[in-house]
């Protein structure tokens, strides 16, 4: 995976996280504000691999365009 430009103090935030490798992470932020490639490299990060879309335990779940706000039953239970 490509690497990202963080922050000084927002890279060792997320090296603290990767080294805890926690059960779950919550990250926020506007819309455009790089969530989705930080939790991408902080999972490559844990997992010890380069590309996730290969990877047989790994499933991004899409929010339903419909619903922006949350992802639907229907989508968990299609896993």
């Amino acid at each position: 995976m490509t690497e990202l430009l963080f922050h000084p103090t927002t890279e060792r935030q997320i090296n603290l996280v990767i080294a805890r490798c926690p059960h779950a992470v919550l990250l926020s932020g506007n819309e455009g504000s790089g969530k989705l490639a930080t939790a991408l490299y902080i999972t490559s990060s844990m997992l010890g691999v380069s590309r996730l879309d290969n990877y047989p335990f790994f499933l991004h779940i899409d929010l339903d365009l419909a619903n922006k706000t949350q992802i639907s039953a229907d989508q968990i239970r299609d896993i």
